[in-house]
């Protein structure tokens, strides 16, 4: 029986075969191995792949074509079989029937030939089981169901191929936008005309009006299986060969809703070859073994091909569908449950499968795609990645990336000011929260990949203050709001409602800091009476009143917990341009001048350094320099770490415990980056480069070990970031 299906599984276990016991007085042809699933493989048929060098890799194609053509020739001459498809574009090799093992064993051994393999079955992987609920589910970050579908476009200028049964073209909800390309499957019919289903109702939840991801995308069938869901592997090839040739020059997306039994190195190699071409495909991780029983999708084509967007299945509970494999080769899942879409009668049908989510993967891909014309598909396959929904799916398997499908919409949110980031110790995240241009608290967090920018509301100005309560596990913000009252929100095991914390008006920035003496949040802000005032959080409650702490501020306080002394410590610029201070042991003390000179505008920054035991604080000086003085046994004197650059903003701090350094990161006054760090002595000033907007915010990411720094980009308003790993990163886009 001949089969290739869709999003099937095609096995292919590596076979040995024993090579001749004598030799005569000439060498007789060296014998190879015959790769692949032999089981179910087609009888007497094989696929031949040849080395770059004997198919002349050109980038002229004639030639190409001409050499895979001469090669095919030559070697059917010399050890039989008759030649029934030549590839040169996905793929330089061909495919070969009619050709005994003993033949196959000998291609195989020929110097011009990479491997040969058995030309494996592929089938389909779905399952036969309204407004179908995966669209409803992909344009939100979260359950219930709203009952809606919400887009950013509808990919009218995107082309994408479907490989699988064909299409029904003719079916109403394609809106004369599906056409039909070449029929592969060698069962007799002369068109790529659907007489399954399966084709037309992946087609349908890429594109179609109704059930489709992308409502405006071409559709183009590429009929490679039979009208039962079966193929095999050659088939496969000269599909994935044809759409590689077509695709030349548009901007398109495939889908390949199918598997076979093990890995096929041939299709493994069509399907990278095709996405190096420039075309992004989607691809089944598979519906586990002949009982439905789950398996690692590394383990099997095309769940093996890492540069394609490997995809599992959920239900509509968030919950991995029983059937869909697993592993570290998955990117994410897609809905694959009792998915409803279009059907090859004209009609209307609900299956399911890895099938099934794949197509809403490719729709979402030709979504992004038609805003970014100019994206790789490796760019489509980041953003793909990035957008999706994190730690959603309720059972995910160990080693299995959690992130489930989202449609984002429009074009990336843009910060209105200065980022805030902590590291979260309990989920392992880097979490990243600004006000957007719309006065929003929009927050990011990565795990595994980005999770694209979440929109928290509120009516805000400034900075928000953000920090991880260790007594509880709870993320807390604290944000000025629109009427310059203190508003806040905590996420625990979801966020809370916004809450106040009373009428008390605010000239700047709340500041907040946990105080593991007493186990205590506590909220420091400049009056509009320019003085310091704080309230605090105990046992869950908030304290009753503000209490006002006097001075004469004009800057947002620093604030440091010294656990040294078991103090909480508050600076702030004085009316005099120099710095004050408080701090708390088990009363208020005095305010305390250290003097100095900040410039207008600026807040002092400070430090705790647990290497030398020493409170350090950092401005922007009168003259824009940075001017630091520290506490050991007593007040230094002020002093320029490095001379040499203007600032344009406040200093971001950092103790690194792994180098045990201090490190300070500065926007100079050409919106670049630069930093210098302290370990014996202070080193120069090294530019982080970039040209942004924003000051510079900077974490400790224990998980990698990894400096973060994030800033907002002077061009386009994004937050960009870039990262030390034994070297800096390039920047980057949490937006992309």
């Amino acid at each position: 029986m001949r089969r290739a299906a869709i999003l099937g599984l095609a096995t292919v276990a590596a076979t040995g075969t024993a090579l001749g016991a004598g030799l005569p007085a000439w060498a007789a042809p060296a014998e190879g191995s015959i790769q692949g699933v032999a089981r179910d493989a087609k009888a007497n048929s094989y696929i031949v792949v040849l080395k770059d060098n004997a198919s002349a890799a050109s980038a002229d194609q004639a030639k190409a074509s001409a050499a895979v053509s001469a090669s095919a020739k030559s070697l059917s001459a010399k050890f039989g079989g008759k030649v029934t498809a030549e590839w040169s574009t996905a793929l330089r090799g061909f495919a070969i029937n009619d050709l005994s093992a003993d033949g196959a064993k000998k291609i195989a051994g020929d110097p011009s030939v990479a491997y040969v393999e058995y030309n494996s079955r592929a089938k389909k992987a779905d399952t036969q089981t309204g407004a179908t609920w995966g669209l409803d589910r992909i344009d939100q970050l979260n359950l219930p169901l709203n009952g809606s579908y919400t887009y950013p476009n509808s990919a009218s200028n995107v082309t994408a191929y479907i490989v699988d049964t064909g299409i029904y073209v003719d079916h109403s909800n394609f809106g004369g936008r599906a056409t039909l390309g070449p029929n592969y499957a060698e069962d007799g019919h002369t068109n790529s005309y659907d007489c399954n289903g399966h084709g037309t109702h992946v087609a349908g939840t890429v594109g179609s009006t109704t059930y489709g991801v992308a409502k405006g995308v071409s559709l183009v069938a590429v009929r490679v299986l039979d009208c039962d869901g079966f193929g095999y592997a050659s088939e496969s090839i000269n599909g994935i060969n044809w759409v590689t040739s077509n695709a030349a020059g548009k901007h398109a997306v495939a889908n390949y809703s199918i598997g076979f039994g093990g890995i096929n190195k041939s299709v493994d190699a069509a399907i990278k070859n095709s996405i190096n071409s420039g075309v992004t495909w989607a691809v089944a991780a598979g519906n586990g073994d002949d009982y439905g029983r789950p398996l690692n999708a590394c383990n099997y084509t095309p769940g093996s091909v890492t540069q394609a967007l490997v995809v599992g299945a959920t239900d509509s509970s968030d919950r991995t569908a029983y059937f869909s494999n697993y592993g570290g080769c998955l990117d994410l899942y897609g809905p694959g449950v009792d998915v409803t879409s279009t059907w090859y009668n004209g009609g209307y049908a609900q299956i399911s499968g890895t099938s099934m989510a794949t197509p809403h993967v490719t729709g979402a891909a030709a979504l992004i795609l038609s805003a970014h014309p100019n994206y790789t598909p490796g760019q489509v396959h980041n953003a793909v990645v990035q957008s999706s929904a994190i730690n959603v799916v309720k059972n995910a398997p160990a080693g299995t990336p959690n992130k489930l499908l989202q449609v984002r919409q429009g074009d990336p949110i843009q910060v209105a000011g200065k980022t805030s980031t902590l590291y979260n110790p309990r989920w392992g995240t880097t979490e990243v929260y600004a006000r957007s241009t719309t006065n929003h608290l929009i927050y990011a967090y990565y795990a595994l990949g980005w999770s694209g920018w979440i929109d928290l509301g509120g009516n805000i100005q400034g900075d928000p203050s953000v920090f991880y309560n260790p007594d509880n596990g709870s993320t807390e913000v604290y944000v000025r709001n629109s009427d310059n009252t203190v508003g806040y929100r905590k996420y625990l095991n979801g966020w809370q409602n916004w809450g106040g914390l009373g009428q008390q008006k605010v000239a700047g920035n709340p500041q907040v800091i946990y105080n593991p003496r007493f186990k205590t949040t506590e909220i420091y802000v400049r009056t509009d009476a320019n003085k310091l005032a704080f309230r605090y959080f105990a046992n869950g409650k908030v304290s009753d009143n503000w209490v006002d702490l006097g001075g004469a501020l004009t800057s947002d306080p620093g604030l440091v917990y010294n656990p040294r002394f078991g103090t909480t410590e508050a600076y702030v610029r004085n009316t005099d341009g120099g710095v004050d201070y408080k701090y708390y042991s088990n009363e208020w003390s005095k305010w305390n001048p250290l003097n100095g000179s900040v410039a207008a505008g600026a807040n002092p920054v400070v430090l705790f350094n647990p290497r030398f035991g020493t409170t350090e604080v950092y401005v922007r000086a009168a003259d824009n320099s940075l001017s630091f003085i520290f506490y050991a046994t007593g007040w230094s004197k002020w002093a320029t770490p490095i001379a040499g650059t203007d600032l344009a903003g406040d200093p971001a701090l950092l103790y690194n415990p792994n180098a045990k350094t201090t490190e300070v990161y500065v926007r100079k006054s050409n919106n670049q980056i630069q930093y210098l760090y302290y370990i014996n002595s202070w080193n120069g000033w090294t530019n982080l480069q970039g040209s942004f907007s924003g000051n510079p915010a900077v974490i400790f990411n224990p998980t990698y070990g990894t400096t973060e720094v994030y800033a907002r980009n002077q061009a386009d308003g994004h937050a960009n970031y870039k990262y030390y790993a034994n070297g800096w990163s390039g920047w980057n886009d949490i937006s992309a």
